[in-house]
């Protein structure tokens, strides 16, 4: 994955150099190469996720015994493999559909769109909704449940075929515009490893940390800040159960409550821009992602002020510890040591 990434970051910045500058001339087959390796990326990562146990489950059976467990991820895991297999049959037919294609601008392989016929809503509701809770309720990932849940139409409708899956498929992460989604997790990463999480947290301290509930408000601001940088919620709540639910309930916090609230403040990644939910809302609905940016700023704000006004309110019922306030000196230096990630 490391390596795709790598690859991807040569014909990306071709691609924005030439658009935005004179440095270098205006390579035409950066973009669609860019969207090729995307592909492969996403592919790539679906199968190190099932590797690695990293898709999304949804676990409505939470007091199961071990064997009972255990036999769930054996069904799990068998939906999982006729997925698989589904997707390597058809994939060498839509291999072979689009092998002596040619791209636009590259001159690439690939497969023409497919036009899909229509099919009774009442009919693919039924299929669809009930085949995808069912698998749901199976604890399939939910990647693999929506693609499974698609099958049945697919192949018993006789207009159809399971190559429209595949087709489509392609036609989704054939987007120029999603390649923001890889690099603002990058980026994020970046971030973490040259300790700029570190110097976010002192300066979120310096500003509230002497409010009631001193480490929930710090939780809540830095949520702000990391929203700002890396648009995902997920890499939110993974980079922030670490830093601050021990830490909380090492001083006394309730366990719930610390849960609570990393949860609740990581879904302002997703609110306030860079948004990679509004670049994926923005690409497939073809909507202006500058215009979801500036409508999602105000109320990402709103929000974290009533995620820090509702802290407040239990640190006062629960007496929650409450830190020293900061010197302004303490601030502007933390402030200037924050500067590289406040202006990403």
């Amino acid at each position: 994955m490391v390596a795709t990434v790598a690859i991807l970051v040569v014909p990306v910045s071709l691609q924005i150099i030439s658009r935005y500058t004179q440095l270098i001339p205006s390579y035409i087959w950066t973009e669609e190469l860019s969207r090729f390796l995307f592909i492969w990326m996403v592919m790539l990562g679906a199968m190190v996720g099932i590797k690695e146990g990293t898709h999304f489950e949804v676990d409505i059976w939470p007091e199961l015994s071990r064997r009972a467990n255990a036999m769930l991820r054996i069904i799990s895991n068998l939906f999982v493999l006729i997925f698989a297999l589904v997707f390597v049959y058809w994939g060498i037919k839509f291999v072979e559909f689009g092998w002596y294609q040619e791209s636009e601008l590259a001159e690439l392989p690939m497969g023409r769109p497919m036009t899909q016929a229509a099919m009774s809503p009442g009919t693919a509701a039924l299929v669809l909704f009930g085949s995808f809770f069912i698998l749901i309720a199976l604890r399939v990932p939910v990647a693999f449940a929506l693609g499974l849940a698609c099958l049945p139409p697919l192949l018993f409708e006789l207009r159809l075929s399971p190559m429209v899956l595949f087709n489509e498929t392609f036609k989704s992460y054939n987007s120029f515009i999603l390649l923001a989604v890889p690099f603002f997790l990058l980026t994020a990463n970046l971030m973490n490893i040259g300790g700029i999480t570190d110097r976010l947290v002192h300066l979120s301290r310096t500003m509230v940390g002497n409010w009631p509930g001193s480490l929930a408000q710090i939780n809540v601001l830095l949520s702000v800040f990391f929203a700002g940088i890396s648009g995902s919620s997920t890499a939110d709540a993974a980079s922030q159960s670490k830093i601050f639910i021990e830490a909380q309930t090492k001083e006394g916090y309730d366990l719930s409550f610390s849960i609570a609230i990393t949860a609740v403040s990581a879904v302002l990644a997703v609110i306030i821009p860079p948004s990679i939910l509004m670049i994926v809302w923005g690409g497939v609905l073809s909507v202006s992602i500058g215009a979801l940016y500036l409508a999602g700023i105000l109320p990402g704000l709103l929000i974290a002020g009533a995620q820090m006004a509702t802290v407040h309110v239990y640190a006062k019922i629960y007496n929650y510890p409450v830190y020293p306030r900061a010197t302004l000196r303490e601030f502007f230096c933390s402030a200037a040591q924050s500067v590289p990630a406040l202006m990403t």
